[in-house]
């Protein structure tokens, strides 16, 4: 039996974070950030100091193999107490930090001391330091605790002893799950016509962790068949869990009532279904203009701007000071997953209702809960969102994804790697009483803005140069937003700049020559700039390359052979016939192609050369134009290329 990986923060958070949800804010720190403050910090360390320590400890739990590892930031095994270092990057108050995250902070490093020590018997003394640090002006606050061998040996088994019984739930649940599928047959009399031959392909792809694409047309069964065959191959595989992926909620239904048809009334098949945070939230108050003004409480909201209209989402008080169901949820938490567990299918409407019995928040609830689910149901932003992925999943090589109406999924893509700035948000921020520093750099943002609008004049839309100045402007508002909390929580309209800010900061670290543009748009005084990404096969790779298989099927995938392509770059498929009355379908393109290097768009028929290249040769009589869009829709409102009428069409 294979290993499971069990990463040492991970395995600290599950066991030691305690108190409340949403505790404090802190302005955004990127990785870059954290990695070159340490660095800063660590280059006047003594001789036999070592950086980013790899350590790794096998262990069995409840039968079960799993390698536990993690990186140390720092350790000093040659001096006497041997030191193990933790660094936190971090802007916010670090007596707030230590005070709130302090518990999983302490036992991420008792827990890389332990494994250490378990290595150096050796060493029975042991100094553990927890360094939180500011990322602009490298200010440091220690915490330190001497601790011995035996100590941290007893701490790491409790930990693991702790883990080992939610663990153990998980497995039993698994074995009965697995001998049920494995004897579980097809849930109708028989099957459509060709649903057999679209299921045993799909069962093949997953037991070979192949990803694979399904074109098959409304009608022919192709949820069934491929829910059907995913579950059939759990047994058979390293998954652990199935992640069904939708854009619309009538193809979350349509797994939901697959899923029912499959396992009517044993309950061996536990599903979850997600729903977004707004629709979750208890809490929830009206909607706040985009210029900042409030219609509900005051303080302490939070909420998304849309990235074309600019308006507030609905408002959710995300603040353990506003909110009673983030007070206290992760000491609450245990008994309402319990609760909610006992239920195979999880619905959105459950889940409130156990997060208002419970008195915790239904929407982190259902995150939290959806580990131990066997199917989870939700949509592509889960897995495809930068922002909002599920960072629970982020690592998941024991899960297979199922994505439906798989034709969408680039423009999906493509939408939530694009951002806006707005100067009409800033603008209202800057008529709250603010600190003389917010005021300062909110009114730098508003010069950037409206210095590209004097050098572009006023067009309605514009492609323009990447825009450092406002970048710059943008990343000192951040630093100095979260210096004063208090203060903050009386600005609701600076909080929507804050946000906004964030997000373009996000947006400018996804930023890659050629996948993105930015874009300029004025209206009347209002200034907005875009970062509008065209071309999201690079973050689709790398969004794919954390699952272990993927299946992507729709009605329509014929059209668009090359933009899902990187995801799929070894897949090969055999053709499936639907003879229905239908429109017949088939696998249409023997194989997925990565976008063509050093070319805005390329065509390529087998046998031919040039054309920038593709992943893989064609098959011969395939043939595969792809166009970025952007190519045909222009600049400034002009038409743009218009490709010539094919062949026949």
């Amino acid at each position: 039996m294979n290993s499971q990986q069990l990463p040492v923060r991970w395995l600290a958070e599950q066991v030691h974070r305690v108190g409340d949800l949403y505790a404090y804010r802190s302005a955004p720190t990127q990785g870059a950030e954290g990695i070159a403050t340490q660095r800063r910090l660590q280059k006047d360390r003594p001789d036999g100091y070592q950086v980013e320590l790899a350590v790794q400890m096998d262990v069995s739990l409840e039968g079960a193999r799993f390698e536990l590892r993690g990186r140390v930031d720092g350790v000093n095994l040659d001096a006497v107490p041997a030191v193990v270092e933790e660094f936190k990057t971090t802007r916010a108050d670090p007596e707030l930090a230590h005070r709130h995250d302090g518990p999983v902070h302490w036992a991420q490093a008792r827990l890389y001391a332990a494994m250490l020590a378990a290595a150096h018997p050796n060493l029975r003394d042991w100094h553990l330091r927890l360094l939180y640090c500011h990322p602009d002006d490298v200010r440091v606050r220690v915490f330190e605790e001497r601790q011995s061998a035996a100590a941290l040996k007893a701490f790491l088994d409790d930990t693991l002893n702790r883990f080992a019984a939610r663990m153990g739930q998980w497995r039993e649940h698994q074995a009965a799950r697995n001998a049920w599928l494995a004897e579980r047959d097809f849930p109708y009399p028989r099957y459509r016509p060709h649903q057999r031959a679209a299921a045993r392909r799909c069962y093949q792809a997953l037991r070979a962790a192949e990803p694979l694409l399904l074109e098959a047309p409304t009608g022919s069964g192709k949820s069934m068949a491929v829910l059907y065959a995913a579950l059939k191959s759990l047994p058979q595989t390293d998954a652990s869990k199935l992640i069904f992926l939708t854009s619309r909620g009538t193809g979350a239904a349509a797994a939901e009532a697959a899923l029912d048809r499959i396992d009517a009334a044993s309950g061996h098949i536990r599903r979850i279904t997600l729903a977004a945070k707004e629709k979750q939230c208890l809490m929830r108050q009206s909607p706040r203009p985009a210029d900042g003004r409030s219609q509900g409480a005051k303080g302490g909201l939070s909420g998304n701007l849309d990235p074309q209209s600019g308006e507030r989402a609905q408002e959710m008080p995300c603040s353990a000071d506003q909110c009673p169901y983030a007070k206290g949820y992760f000491d609450k938490r245990p008994d309402a997953e319990a609760a909610l567990l006992t239920d195979p299918a999880i619905t959105p409407e459950r889940i409130r209702e156990v997060g208002r019995n419970h008195e915790v928040c239904p929407y982190e609830l259902s995150l939290d809960t959806a580990l131990w689910s066997d199917v989870v149901i939700g949509d592509y932003n889960y897995v495809f969102d930068p922002v909002v992925r599920l960072r629970r999943f982020a690592d998941g090589k024991d899960i297979d994804l199922l994505i439906d109406e798989a034709h969408q999924l680039s423009d999906r893509a493509e939408e939530s790697l694009s951002v806006v700035l707005r100067r009409s948000v800033f603008k209202a921020a800057l008529t709250e009483p603010l600190p003389k520093l917010l005021a300062k750099r909110l009114r730098a943002i508003d010069r950037a803005l409206t210095a590209l609008r004097r050098q572009h004049g006023h067009p309605e839309e514009a492609v323009i140069e990447r825009p450092a100045a406002l970048t710059r402007a943008v990343e000192r508002f951040s630093e100095a937003l979260f210096s004063d909390e208090a203060a903050l929580d009386a600005l609701p309209r600076t909080q929507a700049a804050a946000w906004s800010a964030n997000r373009w900061q996000k947006g400018e670290s996804w930023w890659r020559p050629q996948a993105f543009v930015h874009l300029l748009r004025t209206d009347r005084s209002d200034v907005t700039v875009a970062l509008r990404c065209l071309d999201a096969s690079e973050h689709l790779k790398e969004s794919f390359a954390r699952y272990r298989s993927s299946i992507l099927f729709s009605g329509t995938l014929s059209p668009r052979p090359a933009r899902l392509g990187p995801s799929a770059r070894r897949t090969g498929r055999q053709p499936v016939r639907f003879r229905t009355g239908r429109r017949a379908a088939r696998y249409r393109h023997q194989y997925l192609l990565q976008r063509p290097t050093g070319v805005h768009g390329a065509g390529r028929r087998s046998g031919s050369g040039g054309g920038g290249g593709s992943s893989r040769a064609l098959p011969p009589g395939v043939s595969v134009l792809w166009l970025p869009r952007w190519l045909c829709r222009g600049r400034n409102g002009t038409p743009g290329w218009i490709p010539p009428a094919l062949p026949g069409a």
